[in-house]
């Protein structure tokens, strides 16, 4: 059990150095806050200063490290010699090489899990499976393993990123869709709109070629008729000239028989 304090580094002071105490973090909290007030709340230690702090720090323990050198803190954070004690004191993650290369990776990965929120059980299987590759696997599989790992991440952030643009257009492709859907409901009225037309102008074609046979058929009939109209007035007037020509013989057969009566009567009185 050991507690790791990060502070600021006085040579740069966009660096940080980290402090290794091999105590509880029970026993470093009252340097840092103090909880006795009447609120139970507590306040923050005052005037604390790193220069106090590491004094009491090292009274803690013997093995107390300060370290702001890059390649000491990886020797001391990654270092997998199990069988010496004080190697891998401090060590949280031991690496069978703790190349930039592999650190980098490692510090990839474990921002990646907690990016995902990961849970406690997948942040435990992500490290013993890179503990096991390293044992197994002492040059390449880690690094297979991790550059795979980072591959398929980004294959997937690539595709989150196309889902929530293809979800942020959904309403407009829903609109888009139902306007497409209009063009086709409108476009097959346009066909039918042109089948009725075409039937339309069939059926005027064949309407004006019977009008047009009406016609003449009417034009022939009519002719016939005033023939016909022609022909009865010269029969009627014939027929009017022979009624006068009848009127004309009844007159005289009236007047034939008047003058045979006469005539007899006539007869009857010089033959008596």
């Amino acid at each position: 059990m050991h507690c790791q304090i990060l502070y600021r580094d006085s040579a740069s002071q966009l660096s940080y150095g980290r402090a290794f105490v091999p105590v509880g973090y029970d026993q470093l909290r009252p340097l840092f806050w103090n909880g006795d007030d009447e609120d139970g709340i507590g306040q923050a230690v005052p005037e604390l200063s790193f220069s106090r702090l590491s004094e009491t720090l090292k009274k803690f323990s013997k093995d107390t490290r300060l370290v702001n050198d890059p390649a000491k803190l990886k020797q001391m954070l990654y270092s997998s010699e199990l069988m010496n004690a004080d190697a891998v004191r401090y060590s949280v993650l031991p690496l069978g090489e703790s190349d930039e290369r592999r650190v980098q990776s490692l510090r990839t990965l474990i921002l990646l899990l907690f990016e995902m929120k990961a849970d406690d059980q997948a942040m435990s299987n992500a490290v013993a499976s890179i503990i096991e590759a390293d044992k197994k696997f002492a040059d390449d599989a880690f690094d297979f393993n991790i550059d795979e790992f980072l591959n398929r991440h980004d294959q997937l952030k690539q595709q989150q990123i196309q889902l929530n643009q293809i979800e942020k257009e959904r309403s407009r492709f829903e609109k888009l869709q139902g306007d497409y859907q209009a063009y086709q409901t409108l476009l097959r009225s346009q066909h039918d709109f042109a089948a009725f037309r075409d039937g339309v102008s069939n059926a005027l074609q064949d309407i004006g070629a019977k009008r047009k046979a009406a016609v003449e058929a009417f034009n022939e009939q009519n002719e016939t008729l005033r023939h016909v109209l022609q022909v009865l007035k010269k029969l009627e007037q014939e027929s009017s000239g022979l009624k006068g020509e009848i009127r004309s013989a009844d007159r005289r057969i009236k007047q034939a028989e008047q003058s045979q009566k006469d005539g007899d009567l006539l007869v009857s009185q010089y033959g008596r």
